[in-house]
């Protein structure tokens, strides 16, 4: 863009310098027919000088007209964008959230005054009766452990209501002071070029208005007055003066958020193949995950809402998503054609299933089928933020386009009633606004779960197991239980496979207990179990 607008000063100059050569002429010309005048100029010369203007004239002001035209739009866009912040977080928005914020502080202190005076009561019922109490100290004390109970749930709820406003409004606040600065640069750059076409404009006007006064001497056979010759100095400007508004208003002080720390994946990194299992983080304001959240009727029972989540992990799997490709396997690149399947419950497939209420495009659920009725609506066409070709990799940001009918990209648009974060739909444009509400980072799932008990009766009872010996790695058990969900690593190099794990209560999470050093596995794998202790992966795609 600056590169762009350097190119046009350099027009700008040159046009400058040519209309002041063309009224130069004209005014020299115009003194040839002015009372009393000494000719300075010859009549060819004259009429050379009257046809060059009138071909620049003809051109020149219909320039003028598309250059101030395209800069008053260039304005409307640039507030257009800052009143997108507004839109997405302040107003309406920015009310119903504080408004929940207070009904949530109120049912908080309710409810802790309370459990106050409950606790108040048990011990004044239970006084005494600490080895032996009777019914209505024991009803006193289920009732205190119920209303303990209900208060950590409206506690975190506050909580929860409390940190959504927090991120509503420092987004609020980056994105407007971010777009209010852009706006800021936009409007002195244009301000800068409209003051250069204003005097470019009064030149060709001044030509345009002498040219005139020739053209009457000439067929009237008459002088030109100089007070007509001074008249066409007085240039009216107003057509090419652009408006420009005022940005609105940024957000007041947003609330303090020590406690509102936006959950971040761990760090670390590989290659995305055909299999693997990642989390879909949307670039815009507090960055959600794409997750799955409560039920949708589009194209049959047995659909999922699609939302952007403020966790990555707010119920078993539902923000986990596999990228399957739609032919062969191995790594996924710039440009591939993927399926993307999410892993909670019936592991529904990423699609496009009617119009969107927000962005203009389609409703994003999750779907049984991989393509409903074959048309594309579960494919999607992974493309680099950047435009790099190659195989992407862990943290790569890329948009998603969807292959159905006009192919429209995944985008983060109005707040969903489920999930506490975003509505997901499709757009016709990469990023609405630039706001990169459609760009998605792609990042790979942990697969390591934790420490979990065993016994002879095996928790993941297949795979090679104990018959298969020690020599496992984390790769080459993840090979081997290729086809199930979850494979676990025992007694330094042991390997089994799975669907679920935790199958039985005696199957216990233990962690700090899988410490078992022994090779090959310990050097290739994050941990390689203990005696009876399974280390538990998620499985991944194997990249050819």
């Amino acid at each position: 863009m600056l590169q762009a607008r350097s190119q046009v000063r350099k027009l700008q100059k040159e046009r400058s310098k040519n209309a002041d050569e063309l009224l130069k002429s004209l005014q020299e010309a115009a003194l040839s027919f002015t009372k009393d005048a000494t000719a300075t100029m010859t009549p060819a010369e004259v009429n050379e000088a009257i046809g060059t203007a009138n071909e620049v004239l003809e051109t020149m002001f219909p320039t003028f007209t598309a250059q101030h035209e395209g800069a008053q739009r260039e304005i409307e866009h640039a507030i257009g964008v800052v009143q997108g912040c507004h839109d997405m977080h302040g107003g309406d928005e920015s009310v119903r959230l504080q408004l929940a914020v207070a009904r949530a502080e109120v049912a908080n202190d309710e409810c802790q005054q309370a459990l106050d005076e409950t606790v108040a009561n048990e011990h004044e019922v239970c006084a005494g009766q600490e080895d032996d109490p009777n019914c209505l100290c024991d009803e006193a004390r289920q009732a205190a452990t119920a209303e303990t109970a209900l208060c950590a749930v409206v506690s975190e709820n506050h909580q929860a209501v409390y940190c959504d406003n927090y991120h509503s409004c420092t987004s609020f606040a980056e994105c407007h002071a971010r777009e209010t600065e852009a706006y800021g640069l936009l409007r002195a750059d244009i301000e800068g070029a409209m003051q250069t076409r204003q005097q470019q404009y009064r030149t060709y006007m001044q030509s345009n208005c002498i040219l005139n006064l020739i053209t009457a001497a000439m067929t009237a056979g008459t002088p030109i007055p100089p007070a007509s010759l001074v008249a066409c100095s007085d240039v009216d400007l107003d057509d090419l003066t652009l408006t420009f508004p005022n940005p609105p208003e940024g957000p007041a002080q947003c609330p303090a958020g020590e406690d509102c720390h936006l959950d971040e994946p761990p760090a670390i990194s590989g290659a995305i193949s055909h299999g693997s299992m990642v989390h879909i983080r949307n670039q815009y304001g507090p960055r959600h995950y794409l997750d799955t959240c409560g039920h949708n009727s589009c194209s049959g029972a047995g659909q999922f809402n699609v939302v952007a989540s403020p966790s990555r992990t707010r119920g078993a799997g539902t923000g986990t998503w596999e990228m399957i490709k739609t032919s062969g396997s191995g790594a996924i690149s710039h440009g591939d054609h993927v399926h993307i399947r999410n892993q909670a419950g019936t592991k529904n497939y990423l699609d496009a299933c009617d119009h969107a209420s927000c962005g203009g495009g389609y409703n994003v659920i999750a779907h049984l089928e991989v393509n409903r009725h074959n048309v594309e609506t579960g494919t999607w066409e992974i493309v680099r933020e950047t435009g790099e070709e190659g195989p992407l990799v862990h943290g790569d940001v890329v948009h998603l386009q969807n292959q159905y009918n006009d192919k429209t990209w995944l985008d983060a648009c109005g707040h969903a009633s489920c999930g506490g974060g975003y509505e997901v739909s499709t757009h016709a444009v990469r990023n609405r606004g630039n706001h990169r509400t459609g760009s998605w980072e792609i990042l790979l799932v942990d697969p390591y779960v934790g420490c979990f008990v065993d016994d002879g009766s095996r928790d993941l009872d297949h795979g090679p197991g104990g018959e298969g010996g020690v020599g496992y790695t984390f790769a080459t058990c993840n090979a081997a239980c290729q086809g199930y969900s979850f494979m676990s690593l025992q007694w330094g190099g042991q390997c089994f496979c799975g669907d679920a794990y935790g199958t039985a209560s005696q199957y216990a999470e233990v962690p700090g207990e899988c410490t078992q050093i022994r090779q090959p596995c310990s050097d290739a794998s994050h941990s390689c179990g203990g005696a009876w202790r399974n280390a538990v992966y998620r499985v991944s795609g194997v990249s050819d």
